[in-house]
């Protein structure tokens, strides 16, 4: 049914146990999901053969020796055997929750990009992948309420053909997320925010494997790095760093789709076109820190 793939970094100290985790969890998905691993960075080939994953070393890179997104998107749109695609950051944590997820709207969506914002989580030791755990983790993590603010995605689902042409952004490096969203709305497709049905785990880490980024910083400085700069310019702008709230629609927790357009979910809408309008008289607020966490809780806006 899905063809996941993802580009892990190199298995050095913390990343190891942060990205086995995650490659762990994406084992628990049906049989019928075709995992991929792209790169050769140290650890990747042995993780794959570790977790029984599809490896492809040779990527094209920038010259800072970054993975680059665009060859990533292309070769594994020639070699998936699914006609959907996801692409997911390799330290994020899926639960059962994204195939049932993934299924519903897939029955009801054609064209579509499928995003969720991530819930953050300190996780320092393996998991142990026992009967529940999923559900435990589910239960920790929507308790604890601790969402990425900006409102973001790392997990992207969309029929292969989406895109037709990305640019050649480094993965990792902030931006290409936003431009995806934004690309998706402006070819036709429905972006649609599964946050409240679909719990994406993303395991607290440093960036330190980034050259210019310096030791235990966070993702502001990562977003003010020499590429994520480039990344920005190849987008096209802070104009077309579209984010969670330029969906055109939600996914509530007992799978209704709803327009954003809905009276209860307006503000939403324009909060977003009130960014957008920001950037382009050089005002705008920090980008990272704009949105709030109130995405994950649609349901409760739309009932009340």
């Amino acid at each position: 049914m899905l063809s996941l793939f993802a580009v892990p970094r190199a298995f050095t100290s913390a990343a190891h146990v942060v990205q086995d985790n995650a490659l762990a969890s994406w084992t628990k998905l049906p049989s019928d999901c075709e995992l991929i691993l792209f790169g050769d960075d140290p650890g990747v080939a042995e993780a794959a053969a570790r977790h029984g994953m599809t490896h492809v070393p040779q990527i094209r890179r920038t010259p800072q020796g970054t993975p680059i997104l665009t060859d990533v998107f292309e070769r594994a749109a020639e070699m998936a055997r699914y006609p959907l695609l996801c692409f997911v950051n390799a330290d994020i944590i899926l639960l059962g929750d994204f195939l049932r997820t993934l299924h519903h709207v897939a029955v009801a969506r054609h064209d579509f990009l499928l995003v969720s914002s991530r819930f953050n989580c300190r996780i320092d030791a393996p998991l142990e992948l026992r009967e529940g755990w999923d559900t435990a983790l589910r239960a920790r993590v929507r308790t604890e309420g601790r969402m990425y603010p900006a409102g973001g995605s790392d997990v992207f689902v969309f029929p292969r053909g989406l895109f037709s042409s990305i640019p050649p952004f480094a993965v990792g490096r902030g931006y290409w997320d936003n431009w995806l969203m934004y690309a998706a709305v402006r070819c036709g497709a429905r972006l649609i925010d599964a946050t409240a049905m679909l719990t994406a785990v993303h395991q607290d880490h440093n960036y330190d494997h980034i050259a210019d980024v310096a030791a235990n910083s966070d993702i502001a400085s990562v977003l003010d790095s020499r590429e994520a700069r480039h990344n920005l310019m190849l987008a096209g702008g802070e104009r077309c760093l579209y984010t969670a709230y330029d969906a055109t629609e939600i996914l509530t927790s007992d799978g209704r789709f709803v327009s954003t357009l809905h009276p209860r979910l307006i503000r939403r809408r324009l909060k977003a076109t009130v960014r957008r309008a920001l950037v382009a008289a050089k005002t705008r607020p920090n980008f990272a820190t704009s949105c709030d966490a109130s995405v994950a809780n649609a349901d409760s806006r739309i009932q009340a």
